[in-house]
């Protein structure tokens, strides 16, 4: 089997399929800084109807998240499995169709589990779940979206379009 090396320029176009990736902050509440049980948050189902709305547009809709609280020990791949069965089994009862959630579970601090506490291409200011997407969905970056609070610098490199979730 050979070894395909990946880069923003093979990836940003790699299918014609359509994405709408949410942020899961824009999904889910819950109390204090971090969530670290699958118990603790709840969707917010009241936004649901609009991004059903924009998902008509888009093939899939994927959820990204950063996740640090994994590598710092804090939150286990099990709870961690646990709550984004909850946001995709949630949602579906709220007919918004979520086809995965994708996480980046590193964080750059040292203070954790040592092999996760590293600089990686997977946090989505840096693109890597959009482009590991990308490979697996065969999409077209430039035809997708991305719903957040906060515009990403790595959108306007990915050809992502940008749309605020307070401007829904």
């Amino acid at each position: 089997m050979s070894k395909i090396k990946l880069s923003l320029r093979s990836t940003r176009e790699y299918g014609e399929s359509r994405a709408l990736f949410i942020d899961r902050e824009c999904l889910v509440e819950y109390d204090g800084d971090v969530c670290l049980r699958e118990k603790d948050f709840k969707l917010l189902v009241e936004y649901l109807p609009k991004l059903k709305n924009l998902l008509k547009d888009y093939d899939y809709c994927l959820v990204v998240a950063h996740l640090p609280q994994v590598a710092k020990g804090w939150l286990n791949h099990k709870e961690l499995e646990k709550m984004d069965q909850k946001i995709i089994d949630d949602s579906q009862k709220n007919e918004l169709q979520i086809d995965a959630v994708m996480n980046c579970i590193h964080s750059p601090d040292e203070d954790g589990i040592v092999a996760l506490c590293i600089p990686c291409s997977c946090h989505p200011d840096r693109g890597g779940l959009f482009l590991q997407a990308a490979v697996k969905y065969n999409l077209s970056l430039s035809r997708s979206a991305y719903v957040s609070y906060k515009d990403l610098k790595i959108n306007k490199s990915l050809g992502l379009d940008f749309l605020n979730f307070n401007d829904l």
